[in-house]
């Protein structure tokens, strides 16, 4: 499995935590994660609605921790699953 860290200058909350392989960014000032895409060439952009607690939940829950139970992560290993 390769995942692609797009961002490399991690500065956002918990960003230096992220363990998962598909992440690619995080923006607080946007309230957004950015993950690998589970198709060829593509991201996914996950947006927060509300306050910023919400994408701090997340990254602390499945982006630091335990990124296997992702929704995003899952979706995204098929593609390499899929390849083998």
């Amino acid at each position: 499995m390769q995942g692609i860290h797009w961002g490399l200058g991690m500065a956002d909350y918990g960003d230096y935590k992220v363990l998962c392989p598909f992440w690619s960014k995080g923006s607080a000032r946007e309230n957004k994660i950015f993950c690998e895409g589970f198709c060829p060439d593509a991201r996914l952009q996950l947006w927060f609605k509300g306050n910023e607690k919400k994408r701090k939940v997340f990254i602390t829950k499945y982006c630091a921790m335990h990124y296997a139970m992702c929704p995003v992560y899952k979706i995204t290993e098929a593609k390499y699953s899929e390849r083998g």
